[in-house]
């Protein structure tokens, strides 16, 4: 079961002792405000280790939760477990809050849509609503995660109920044939959207279904969104750089593909469309030697030095699976005792300029997390490939240091720098680092960083900070990024300053209705839009006021998006379509600006 993270923040003040504490409220259907049944509720108590439920806290777990729903099917437990750690981490909480957060009491709402809890201590609570079928609205472009609201419960008070607002997935229903018209049963059909990641987009399949023995298909339990409806025969070959995927209505280039907008539990049928025949595909072998000198003994004391964790990523820059956080780990073919030697073999690859990864992680009981990499440019052209060479090496020291700009101190010990990948190595291998602290100096370091070519990125400064250079050895390296390799790195510079401007103001929404949950994007000039610290984004209150604050000096473009994917906004095919929507601003140092913007309504959201 899909579990949705829907929020409201409650602060309960002590109550007299003959005064019932409560906490209740009310889930209905957007648009039309009628209850829902069996909406599971469940209570999230104070957590241990002085963790506040505020505001901020809730959309951090959330933010967690969407990684968890949204992560890929057959992911193990252990990789999924790596990365709410280090999400945990990134966003400033104690190890093991969302396992507290997500394990609690719950009850179901009743015929009114109603909910309640009874006697509960003085404190800080939240409640979870989940039920099948049901989404909170979209946030960042992922239909659900949270509605936050704040409630206060004081002694001898009513406490007006809280009300939790959720919409009805749709159903995606229609047929698959051939060309000559005959169904084709037993495929997968699959409604896909488009993500994006620091503004690469990427697909990622919401939901799939089979077709039946009529070629019939339903898609049901669909969020509100835009997607996109395609299948693959049974014949077609999925490796890296495969083709074959047919979408609606009836073609192979995505860019041809026509979206399907679902709405609050509405009803799509006759998303009809014909797969042509497979058009028989030279596929090759990738065979060579990989080796891992740096392998430890198992528990029972056996030592594996051959490498056997492989990854292909196409080097297209225009394939959306680059920079795909977690592409699929590949299999040697070869059988175990051919390998003695770490010989491998990756079957069925097609004709393309690729990328090969071998990667290893040492066991987590001897050292902090990193993934250990060797990797090497392959060209599959017309032949098979042989005489690959690859072996897991350690890493590369990076060291640097934050520099501040004018009087004000800054925090160092609240100060994290994070590396992100710019070239195709896989995001995971630079997200697994994490956090990495700065010293009371400015200094900072990090050992055994896998050699690629990174972009930095600083949380923790003040809210009026920004970042105004980087730089390595004396060049500056802020928007191009730099390169790590086996040579010692030179010490990176960032230099910060406190005095950065701001921008406020408010959203109205096309009804001139003031516009909550708004995504509110500052985006700057085209020169610097491949820098992802450049851009800043926020959300409006209730009241539809939004703020930016530690805004380099410059001139930028600001957006209103009801609803956008996260990072869509530094896609420039994306980006032209909303191009003269924006509101032109010019930032000066400590400057205060006020800007009012209209809203970027979402055709998906009931109205």
């Amino acid at each position: 079961m899909k579990i949705f993270l829907l929020a409201a923040i409650l602060t309960l003040e002590p109550l007299q002792a003959t005064q019932e504490t409560a906490v209740e409220g009310r889930v209905v259907r957007a648009g039309s405000q009628d209850p829902i049944p069996n909406v599971q509720i469940t209570l999230i108590r104070p957590i241990p280790g002085g963790v506040a439920l505020n505001a901020e806290t809730t959309a951090a777990l959330d933010s967690i939760q969407q990684l968890v729903s949204g992560a890929p099917r057959g992911i193990s437990r252990a990789y999924l477990d790596t990365l709410v750690a280090n999400r945990e981490q990134a966003l400033g909480l104690p190890p093991g809050t969302f396992a507290q957060a997500t394990s609690q009491p719950a009850v179901l709402t009743d015929a009114a849509g109603l909910f309640s809890f009874r006697n509960q201590a003085p404190g800080t609570y939240a409640v979870r609503a989940a039920l099948d079928g049901y989404f909170g609205p979209a946030i960042n472009g992922v239909a659900s995660t949270t509605i936050t609201k704040s409630v206060t419960v004081e002694a001898a008070k009513p406490t007006a109920p809280t009300d939790i607002v959720m919409v009805k997935g749709g159903v995606i229903a229609g047929r698959i044939q051939d060309l000559k018209g005959e169904p084709i049963s037993g495929i997968d059909v699959a409604a896909t959207r488009l993500i994006y990641s620091n503004g690469r987009p990427q697909w990622t399949t919401v939901i799939s279904k089979a077709t039946d023995d009529h070629g019939v298909f339903r898609l049901f339990w669909v969020p509100p969104g835009e997607y996109y409806v395609g299948a693959v025969p049974r014949e077609a070959i999925v490796t890296p750089g495969s083709v074959g995927k047919t979408y609606y209505p009836g073609v192979t280039d995505p860019s041809a593909a026509r979206t399907v907008v679902v709405k609050d539990a509405s009803e799509i049928s006759g998303i009809d469309f014909s797969l042509p025949p497979i058009v028989p595909t030279s596929t090759y072998r990738i065979r060579g030697i990989a080796t891992n000198p740096l392998a430890v003994p198992n528990a029972a004391g056996d030592l594996d030095r051959n490498a056997n964790s492989f990854m292909l990523v196409l080097r297209d820059p225009g394939n959306p699976d680059i920079g795909t956080p977690n592409p699929p780990t590949l299999q040697n073919s070869l059988p175990p005792q051919a390998r003695l030697n770490g010989e491998f073999e990756i079957q069925n690859v097609r004709a393309g300029s690729y990328d090969l990864f071998i990667y290893y992680s040492l066991p987590a009981t001897l050292q902090m997390r990193r993934y250990y990499i060797d990797r090497t440019r392959v060209e599959v052209r017309d032949k098979d490939v042989d005489g690959v060479s690859l072996q897991i090496q350690n890493g590369t020291e990076i060291r640097g240091k934050v520099v501040q700009q004018g009087a004000a101190t800054l925090p160092m010990d609240k100060v994290k720098v994070s590396l992100r990948s710019q070239d195709t190595m896989p995001e995971a291998f630079a997200t697994i680092v994490g956090a990495i602290s700065v010293g009371a100096d400015g200094s900072f370091s990090a050992p055994n960083i896998p050699s690629a070519r990174y972009a930095l990125q600083v949380t923790g400064l003040p809210e009026t900070a920004y970042v105004a250079d980087i730089r390595k050895g004396g060049t500056n390296v802020f928007n191009a990024g730099f390169t790590v390799d086996s040579q010692p790195t030179t010490t990176l510079e960032i230099i910060v300053n406190a005095n950065g401007g701001t921008i406020e103001g408010s959203v109205q929404t096309p009804d001139r209705r003031p516009a909550e949950n708004t995504t509110v994007v500052l985006v700057p000039t085209a020169a610097d839009r491949q820098n992802a610290m450049k851009y800043k984004f926020t959300e409006t209150d209730n009241k539809g006021s939004y703020s930016v604050k530690g805004v380099a000096p410059g001139e930028y473009t600001l957006f209103a998006w009801e609803n956008v994917p996260l990072t869509a906004w530094m896609n420039a095919d994306f980006l032209a379509k909303y191009q003269n929507r924006g509101r032109p601003v010019v930032v000066s140092q400590s400057s205060r600006i006020n800007v009012q913007l209209d809203q970027i309504a979402d055709d998906a959201k009931p109205r």
